[in-house]
């Protein structure tokens, strides 16, 4: 099963270490959140209102999906995006041609 909160709890220390390099206070405070606000979610006491995670987004500069898909990172940011464009391409072919793609994948990491 898929845990949505973990991984959001991940990706949330993730932009908090690596993004803004500011302490967990500091970075709810800049929020204008109470000052143990983002301790408290990534504690697990709390989960953060649409708002504040509209907030954390903006401040952290990423977009919502960001948060919850676990091969997302900062450093993988040009690679997510041509996933991104690999899978609506794919959405277009037919059965059979993403059998072919599949096989030519295949052949390429054996």
């Amino acid at each position: 099963m898929y845990h949505y909160h973990e991984v959001f709890l991940d990706k949330l220390r993730y932009f908090a270490e690596n993004k803004s390099k500011s302490s967990d206070e500091r970075i709810s405070l800049e929020l204008g959140m109470n000052k143990g606000y983002l301790n408290q979610i990534l504690n697990k006491r709390k989960y953060p209102s649409f708002p504040a995670f509209y907030e954390m987004c903006q401040y952290f500069d990423v977009k919502p999906e960001d948060f919850f898909h676990e091969s997302t990172t900062l450093v993988d940011e040009e690679k997510t995006y041509l996933l991104h464009k690999i899978d609506h391409l794919l959405q277009e072919l037919s059965k059979e041609e993403l059998n072919a793609f599949l096989l030519l994948l295949k052949r390429k990491t054996d």
